[in-house]
């Protein structure tokens, strides 16, 4: 994603600027932060602001549209200039964003694919607990038509990804040489994994859910690019290099995965 370089100083960050019609008031507030607009591309634009104590700009496309996170010392000006340096970046992750895949039918024969592993949704009379048989994923005829249908099959995929995803980040952990840290589900929107080092100096770290939906060599690459963090805290040459000991195709599979984020299926 882009990013304003670190060290900028108050005052000098490079900028471009965003226009798009007011879907919102300019200064209207949400749970994101601010909502403002920009014009770009000859449209107005909506994009959430969001101010911390972050050291760069950062652009984020997504489902809901364009959101920007900035440190408090970056004026508007600034920020909106950096976006229309970008504004090409920004107007292709919204083009992507637009071509969603259908949501997702809970129903007898609809078939999933968990961790490279086509499943097909059987209803069955006989338990009452989801359970994974032979190409199935029996779920419990009861719930037919009901949305605990869905809410029982999604516990089970998430449990599948806790499981899974904490072997393979237990796995990999000693290639960069670091002891296998306590892994959390992550139901980020905006995310695939995140790590963190309390005050303590208690490593965790959380991977999105949604890398059942992926095939299992890009769920490698994001569990071995957040071990990478537990050696360097940033996107250094020097993170790279411990990305590239446990996982060396890294580039390729970034492309990937930011290519196939958006064909995900709507669960």
């Amino acid at each position: 994603m882009p990013k304003l370089p670190p060290n900028a100083p108050p005052g000098k960050a490079p900028g471009a600027q965003l226009d798009l019609p007011l879907t919102r008031p300019r200064t209207a507030r949400d749970a994101d932060g601010v909502t403002r607009a920009v014009k770009l591309n000859g449209r107005v634009l909506p994009y959430r602001l969001r101010r911390s104590r972050r050291r760069t700009i950062a652009l984020h496309v997504d489902r809901e549209g364009l959101s920007v996170a900035a440190p408090r010392w970056v004026s508007i000006d600034e920020i909106e200039r950096f976006m229309r340096e970008k504004e090409r970046w920004i107007v292709a992750r919204l083009v992507e964003g637009m071509v969603q895949p259908p949501r997702f039918q809970w129903q007898e024969g609809g078939e999933l694919v968990l961790f490279g592993i086509r499943l097909v949704l059987t209803l069955d009379t006989t338990i009452e607990a989801p359970r994974q048989s032979e190409g199935r994923l029996h779920l419990p005829a009861r719930l037919a038509g009901s949305s605990l249908l869905r809410e029982t099959a999604l516990g089970w995929i998430r449990l599948h990804a806790l499981t899974t995803l904490t072997g393979i980040t237990h796995d990999h952990a000693p290639l960069i040489g670091v002891a296998p840290p306590p892994v959390l589900l992550s139901n980020a929107r905006t995310r695939w994994g995140s790590c963190s080092i309390s005050p303590t100096g208690i490593a965790r770290i959380r991977l999105n859910w949604r890398l059942a939906l992926v095939p299992p060599h890009l769920a490698r690459y994001v569990a071995v690019h957040e071990l990478a963090h537990l050696r360097e805290m940033n996107h250094s040459p020097r993170f790279w290099n411990w990305v590239a000991c446990g996982y060396p195709e890294h580039r390729a599979a970034e492309l990937e995965l930011r290519k196939l984020g958006p064909a995900l299926p709507l669960l």
